[in-house]
């Protein structure tokens, strides 16, 4: 190994170990929502916190100034008064806008994404409802929110150009709203210690603290270290690449020594989705294995193995074409036998059911090829060892197989 990206390495390894060292006596990692294991929960923790702190009459006892206080670091300048808050906002065609904002004079959606992938026209439909409740009488914006301020995919913007969306973020926008709600705040309050657990929360989940900033520090001060850090950094992208492709081979192999006849979709072969999940667009990142189940004359049911951030798998139905369709009969008949399932993407119409792990077994944290953890429970580092991916297809093909008998079951 080149003697300075060693020398790196160590001086990274030594700084990790003192950091950790650090966080343990000064009880960084006492934190509510770590503890709780719900740092990542978008529904449950996120949506619910930041409805709760922009509703003006939420139990925060600040008004209106958490919401205008945001519109304001967005560069949104509304009149003061009749602001109305919606969280999970029910549209005509049965999506739910994560935030709605209402003023006399805009409309504003907000769409939040941190682990959770595109869905299928997922802004443009939000679009066109929040213009049909507008009638020209407001002004309609669209914010998509992420921890980095990244564009949606063409696959949630559908027709929609990328103009009509104002990208924001967590490392930026959320980070100068929750320190400016922690100033206002009366000091020694719960709410100041609550707006405070969650600040450390975004700042950990943005890389604004913890060890990244420390390392970068370093790294910046440093030719031949940032020499090396580039060498390194072009390496970790080629061993996940290397990670993936094993997960994907070894399960395929499974698959086929079962009897099954799986196919590749979203690119040529193996080696072809892999390396586009992580050298080419977002757009390259809807792949996966799957295959047919059941066949008669008018549709068929495939079982899909799918990756776009997160793993998930489930059932789906094609029509007599061989295109993926939506059946809702169907649907709530599976739903019955095999459940609707824990993946987002179980909401999605042309999912019959969709999981991302299977309930019945303790397996705390899905298999996430983009967003991860910087410790053991990292996908990346938990599949370094063979006998973990072996233990996790061996999970997954298991809940599949319970799943598929309990449908072959309704056309026997």
């Amino acid at each position: 190994m080149n003697s300075k990206i060693e020398c790196l390495l160590d001086k990274v390894h030594s700084t990790i170990v003192e950091h950790e060292k650090a966080s343990v006596q000064n009880g960084v990692n006492f934190n509510l929502f770590s503890i709780l294991n719900i740092e990542k929960d978008e529904v449950g923790t996120h949506s619910r916190f930041i409805y709760e702190l922009l509703n003006p009459r939420g139990a925060h006892n600040l008004g209106c100034f958490p919401v205008k206080t945001l519109l304001g670091i967005i560069n949104l300048d509304v009149d003061a008064h009749s602001i109305e808050v919606r969280r999970e906002d029910l549209t005509r065609s049965g999506r739910r806008i994560d935030f709605t904002i209402s003023t006399k004079s805009h409309l504003i959606g907000i769409e939040m994404k941190i682990d959770a992938g595109d869905q299928c026209n997922q802004l443009n439909d939000y679009y066109d409802e929040l213009f049909f409740r507008a009638k020209d009488n407001k002004n309609v914006s669209i914010f998509y929110l992420t921890l980095n301020g990244k564009e949606p995919s063409l696959y949630s913007l559908g027709k929609l150009p990328i103009e009509h969306i104002n990208c924001i973020s967590f490392d930026i926008h959320i980070l100068t709203w929750l320190q400016k709600c922690v100033a206002q705040a009366p000091n020694e309050s719960v709410v100041k210690q609550t707006l405070n657990q969650y600040l450390s929360l975004v700042k950990k989940l943005t890389h604004k603290s913890g060890i990244i900033p420390e390392l970068s520090t370093e790294v910046a001060g440093s030719t031949e270290k940032m020499l090396a850090a580039l060498s390194i950094s072009e390496a970790v992208v080629y061993a996940q690449e290397r990670i993936m492709r094993l997960f994907w081979n070894e399960l395929n192999a499974k698959l086929i020594s079962v009897g099954k006849k799986p196919e590749i979709y979203g690119g040529s072969n193996i080696d072809d989705i892999c390396h586009a999940y992580f050298f080419k667009s977002k757009n390259h990142r809807n792949i996966g294995i799957r295959y047919c189940i059941y066949e008669d004359s008018f549709k068929s049911i495939w079982t899909y193995i799918n990756v776009y951030s997160w793993l998930h798998y489930g059932l789906r139905c094609h029509d007599k074409n061989n295109q993926l369709c939506v059946n809702q009969e169907l649907k709530l008949s599976v739903s019955n036998d095999v459940g609707v399932g824990n993946a987002v993407s179980a909401k999605e119409p042309n999912w019959l059911s969709c999981y991302y792990f299977d309930p019945e077994q303790e397996c705390p944290h899905p298999i996430a090829f983009e967003e991860y953890e910087k410790n053991e429970n990292c996908t990346y580092v938990y599949f370094t060892q063979i006998e973990n991916r072996t233990l996790r297809i061996e999970q997954l093909i298991q809940h599949i197989f319970r799943m598929e008998s309990s449908i072959q079951s309704l056309f026997t």
